[in-house]
């Protein structure tokens, strides 16, 4: 029988919540556990029953939702944010969460909420049989923070933290660090595209980038054109296609 995913959600919103809850009864692999309007009530209650996941708003009344995440992933809880704001998305992605969706919460977001714990929860169920990965990391509410790239000399392990951007080049996957270095491995994209994008900075603009958001210092638009500028002076064009896709998820 499959296993039901029991998860809470926390938002200070009667209005909001009310939405949700009309919204997640027809998902019927999920189990609302419980409903809380402020961080501190949420952390009591996860620490002894341990939910599957966490639905957090960003904004709450006295400790933040990003509060709370820390403490959540403290005791291995995953979780995921909701918030109005756009500008939150980078420091969410920064402490690990599993998903970060825009008002107004939809079915298709929740959807693919669903879709990412699975995907984590299925890479950690893996580890814990002993399935040899290159993850680095073994919880679901965790991802990958580095990963081991196969040069022609040697192999190298790389902190996902010091990747500014992955860029296919042929058969060849090329590594562009923070430092300035240029790791170059005989591996194509897709190699380790399945990979990093589990750890959620991570994103394909383009079938020849996959970038870290973490390190983005601007984007400018021009009509459809968006091109994302990077710490390191580097400007990478979106694909065209992707824009929309992108749009709806963080801004």
């Amino acid at each position: 029988m499959k296993k039901v995913i029991t998860m809470i959600y926390v938002d200070d919103s009667e209005i909001e919540t009310v939405k949700f809850e009309k919204i997640i009864k027809d998902f019927k692999e999920i189990k609302l556990e419980k409903v809380f309007s402020d961080a501190e009530s949420a952390l009591d209650f996860c620490s002894i029953n341990k939910p599957d996941f966490a639905l957090v708003d960003i904004v709450l009344p006295g400790n933040s939702g990003i509060w709370l995440a820390e403490k959540l992933r403290d005791i291995d809880v995953p979780f995921a944010f909701i918030s109005s704001h756009a500008n939150y998305a980078f420091d969410a992605f920064k402490i690990s969460a599993i998903h970060y969706i825009p008002r107004p919460v939809t079915a298709l977001a929740i959807r693919e909420l669903i879709e990412r714990y699975k995907k984590a929860a299925a890479a950690d169920a893996e580890k814990e049989t002993g399935a040899e990965d290159n993850t680095g990391e073994n919880l679901p509410g965790s991802y990958p923070r580095r990963i081991y790239v196969n040069t022609q000399k040697q192999i190298l392990i790389l902190q996902l933290d010091d990747v500014v951007y992955i860029e296919a080049e042929g058969s060849y996957t090329n590594f562009h660090l923070l430092d300035g270095r240029v790791i170059v491995s005989g591996k194509n994209l897709k190699k380790y595209s399945d990979q990093v994008e589990l750890n959620p900075d991570f994103i394909k603009i383009h079938r020849s980038y996959i970038i870290n958001q973490s390190h983005l210092l601007s984007i400018n638009k021009k009509k459809l054109e968006m091109t994302f500028l990077f710490k390191n002076k580097k400007e990478i064009k979106m694909a065209t296609f992707r824009r929309g896709e992108w749009m709806n998820k963080f801004v």
